[in-house]
């Protein structure tokens, strides 16, 4: 079956190593396919609001699914298609687990990442390029009190950086409650712990804009590199696990290509005969 949808994971496999650029050989594959009526997609666990700078970059993405599934937005028409969120109740009472611990938490509704001031610095995130903590740090939402903030909020994404292991560990003891209705995904490489709705994963979100669209599985060619794209790399029909991948995303992918840092978006793409 012809390609009609590409799915990209952006940290780790469409970004390089500064987490904000595509490099110019990524960039011109994806211009080719768009120019073959491709559509192209961006499927990450970021807000919105970090992804749009890299959407309007490449020129060719009208789709985005943000917060690993919480939201799919029409960046055309500039609102959400759908919306798979934590309730309001539930979502106070995940807050709570988590400011009772020295941790800085990051809450996302509205297509923005909200912290607390008091909490949240750049200090300590050594993991991740300075540039792009600043970057995060300009496009978040500093609220004076996040848990009254918070309040009637439903929330697309949880997101603690820089977790360490005894205290994910306390937290995941305690989320264990609602762990029915939660998705929660830990990644290693960043000590990242993320906590979504459990049918808000890039995989169910990215069958429901393929629905929407017309577009059937077998169509879809999709690349990740961690744990939260495993499922969507498990129901395109074609898909790619980045060299640097971890386990679970390697696992699930039909194929392997080269890592981001080698370019491995274009050279799939290349070997396909699609750019």
């Amino acid at each position: 079956m012809a390609v009609k949808l590409i799915a990209l994971d952006m940290d780790g496999t469409l970004m390089d190593a500064s987490h904000i650029h595509v490099s110019p050989r990524n960039r011109a594959a994806l211009a080719q396919c768009a120019a073959r009526g491709i559509h192209i997609v961006l499927a990450s666990g970021r807000p919105l609001a970090l992804m749009t700078d890299t959407a309007r970059a490449l020129g060719c993405v009208r789709y985005a699914i943000s917060a690993n599934g919480g939201a799919v937005w029409d960046l055309a028409e500039n609102h959400s298609l759908f919306r798979r969120a934590i309730p309001p109740e539930q979502a106070k009472a995940i807050l709570a687990i988590l400011t009772s611990y020295p941790i800085a938490a990051e809450a996302y509704w509205g297509g923005r990442s909200h912290v607390d001031r008091h909490t949240w610095k750049l200090e300590g995130y050594e993991q991740q390029p300075a540039a792009f903590l600043r970057f995060r740090a300009e496009r978040s939402v500093f609220e004076d009190d996040l848990n009254l903030a918070l309040a009637g909020q439903a929330v697309e994404k949880f997101n603690v950086d820089n977790l360490p292991h005894h205290i994910r560990d306390e937290i995941l003891q305690r989320l264990a409650p609602y762990q029915d209705n939660l998705a929660v995904n830990f990644i290693a490489c960043y000590d990242n712990l993320e906590i979504s709705r459990a049918d808000a994963t890039k995989g169910a979100a990215l069958a429901c804009l393929c629905d929407s669209l017309d577009i059937a599985a077998g169509e879809v060619m999709a690349f990740g590199d961690s744990d939260n794209d495993a499922d969507m790399l498990r129901w395109a029909g074609r898909s790619y696990a980045m060299a640097n991948g971890e386990p679970a995303a390697l696992a699930a992918a039909k194929a392997v290509t080269a890592s981001n840092g080698e370019d491995g978006v274009a050279a799939a793409l290349e070997q396909a005969g699609l750019a």
